[in-house]
C-alpha cells in the first residue's frame, strides 16, 4: 500500500551469510586432466565439510567438470563407472572407494589415471591419506601416476643493467642458457618464459611480439598496432591481442604461423588489459572491459587432437575490479593475482577461480604482478623498484628493475 512492496511469500531455502557460509562449507579441488594427461587440472568446488570424502568422490566419478571447463579438460573415469555405496569410509587414513561397473576391462593406465584423480581429489579432505578403489570389496590394483609439475623458480625472474636472468645472492643475475643472450640483443618490456626455458614470448619496446628462443633466430610474430604483453603455452604457442580488439586473438606456433582463435569468447569486450595461460596449458584469464566495466574472466581452451589450439570456450566470471585493471598473473594453480586502480588507490586482488578473493592496498604506481609456486606475491613499480608481499605488507625486494618476467614452470630435475 503506499507505493509499498513487502514479500507475500518467499521461496523454500536456506539463506547464509558469509561468514556462515564458508564455517559450513569447504572449498575442495577436483581433479581432472589436460587432454594430453600430463597435467592435473584443479575444478573448484564446494561442499559442506562433513562427509566431504563422499560428496568429493561422488562428484567426480558421476558428475562432470565444470561447463566453461568441460571441452578443456578429461576424466579417466568411464561414463559406465559409477560408486556402488553411498558412502566413503575412511579408515587408517585411506579413503575406501567402492566402484561398480566393467573395472575388470579396464587398462591398467586408466585405472592409474582414476586413482591419481582421487588421490589429488582428496587430499584436500582432512584426514585423508590414501585412496583404495575396491570392485565388490577387493582392492583394485592401480597406482597413482606422474604427472607434470607447475611448479616455478622462487626467485624473481627479472631484466636488468646486469642481464636477463633470475635474482640470485647480492643480487647476481643468474643467466638462462641461451635466453639471457638472446635478450641481450633486444628491448624486451614484457617476458614470458616456456616451462622447459628453451624459449620466450616477447614484447619489446617498439610494441612487436617476437619469438626468442634458446638456439636460432629470433622470430618477429605480430606487428599489429597496440598489442599487450603475450603469454605462452606449455606447448609452445605464443598468444597476441590488440588492445582495443579483443576478438582478434591470435595464437602462433613454433613456425610462427598465425592462428585464429573462432568463437568470438571476446566479441562483447571493448579492451583487453592483460591475458596470462595457467601452467597447465588449460586456461586463459584475461582481464576485459565489459560494458565499460573492467572485469576478471577466465575461459577453457579447447585444442585438437593434435594439442593446437582452436577456440576459448565459455567466459566465467571471476571479479568486477574496483578501477581499471593494470595486470594479472597465475599465483598457483587455482588463484589468480591481479592489480587494479591507478596512482596511490592501486589494490592487489588474490582471487581463487571458482571461490572467494581477498585484496590489500598496493605501493604507488606498481605496473605488473608475478607470483611464484608459494605464497609470495611480487609487485613492479613504475620506478623499477621490485616489492614483495610479506605478511600484510609489501617490502622491497629489488631496485633498478626494468622487466618483471613470468615462467610458466621450470625444467624437470634430474
Amino acid at each position: 500500500m503506499d507505493g509499498e512492496w513487502r514479500i507475500s511469500a518467499a521461496p523454500n531455502g536456506i539463506v547464509l551469510g558469509a561468514d556462515q557460509f564458508t564455517s559450513v562449507f569447504h572449498q575442495y579441488p577436483l581433479m581432472y586432466f589436460d587432454p594430453a594427461w600430463r597435467y592435473l587440472v584443479p575444478d573448484v568446488r564446494w561442499f559442506p565439510s562433513s562427509n566431504a570424502a563422499t560428496r568429493v568422490a561422488q562428484t567426480l566419478i558421476d558428475g562432470k567438470p565444470s561447463p566453461w571447463l568441460s571441452q578443456s579438460v578429461v576424466s579417466a573415469f568411464p561414463d559406465n563407472v559409477s560408486m556402488n555405496v553411498p558412502s566413503v569410509p575412511i579408515q587408517g587414513g585411506v579413503a575406501q572407494v567402492e566402484l561398480s561397473g566393467p573395472l575388470l576391462a579396464l587398462e591398467s593406465a586408466t585405472l592409474d589415471r582414476m586413482q591419481t584423480q582421487l588421490q589429488r581429489s582428496l587430499a584436500s579432505v582432512g584426514g585423508v591419506t590414501d585412496v583404495s578403489m575396491t570392485y565388490g570389496g577387493t582392492p583394485l590394483e592401480a597406482q597413482g601416476v606422474s604427472t607434470a609439475s607447475t611448479r616455478i623458480d622462487t626467485r624473481a625472474l627479472v631484466r636488468t643493467d646486469k642481464g636477463f636472468g633470475f635474482i640470485a645472492a647480492q643480487d647476481k643475475i643468474e643467466p638462462i642458457p641461451g635466453i639471457t643472450e638472446a635478450m641481450s640483443t633486444i628491448n624486451p618490456v614484457a617476458v614470458d618464459l616456456a616451462p622447459d626455458y628453451t624459449v620466450a614470448a616477447v614484447r619489446t619496446r617498439s610494441g612487436v611480439v617476437a619469438r626468442v628462443p634458446s638456439h636460432g633466430p629470433i622470430v618477429s610474430l605480430d606487428q599489429r598496432t597496440g598489442l599487450i604483453n603475450p603469454t605462452i603455452d606449455p606447448r609452445g604457442y605464443i598468444w597476441s591481442v590488440p588492445r582495443d580488439s579483443p576478438d582478434e586473438l591470435l595464437a602462433y606456433d613454433s613456425a610462427g604461423k598465425a592462428i585464429e582463435i573462432a568463437g568470438g569468447a571476446w566479441s562483447n569486450a571493448s579492451q583487453v588489459t592483460s591475458m596470462t595461460l595457467s601452467r597447465d596449458g588449460t586456461r586463459l584469464a584475461a582481464i576485459l572491459t565489459v560494458g565499460g566495466q573492467p572485469v576478471v574472466e577466465v575461459f577453457g581452451i579447447v585444442r585438437d587432437a593434435d594439442g593446437r589450439p582452436k577456440s576459448l570456450g565459455d567466459a566465467t566470471p571471476v571479479a568486477k575490479l574496483p578501477a581499471a585493471g593494470i595486470d594479472l598473473a597465475w599465483l598457483d594453480d587455482s588463484t589468480l593475482g591481479v592489480i587494479a586502480g591507478s596512482g596511490a588507490s592501486t589494490v592487489e586482488i588474490r582471487q581463487v577461480v571458482g571461490g572467494p578473493g581477498s585484496s590489500m592496498s598496493a605501493p604507488e604506481g606498481v605496473t605488473a604482478i608475478s607470483g611464484t609456486t608459494g605464497t609470495t606475491v611480487r609487485l613492479l613499480g613504475r620506478d623499477g623498484t621490485l616489492y614483495a608481499q610479506r605478511g600484510s605488507n609489501w617490502e622491497q625486494a629489488g631496485a633498478g628493475i626494468r622487466v618483471l618476467g613470468d615462467a610458466q614452470g621450470m625444467p624437470a630435475q634430474g
